[in-house]
């Protein structure tokens, strides 16, 4: 249990770090009176919570197979 934890930690980790990195890199090259990055945000924030709902079936599949 204390390696899932580990393994965890450190996906949300990196997972935080590539979402903050995508969302500059979205107003960088977003249209200048758009910077916001409302819509690249939305679309960033979707294929994030996609990555997390495979990530926690993969984790139920496991789980079960133990």
């Amino acid at each position: 249990m204390r390696v899932t934890t580990r393994v965890l930690a450190v996906g949300f980790i990196v997972l935080t770090v590539g979402t903050v990195a995508l969302y500059f890199a979205f107003r960088a090259f977003g249209d200048p009176a758009e910077r916001s990055g409302v819509a690249g945000l939305r679309m960033l924030l979707a294929a994030v919570a996609l990555i997390l709902v495979f990530c926690l079936v993969l984790l139920r599949w496991s789980v079960v197979r133990q």
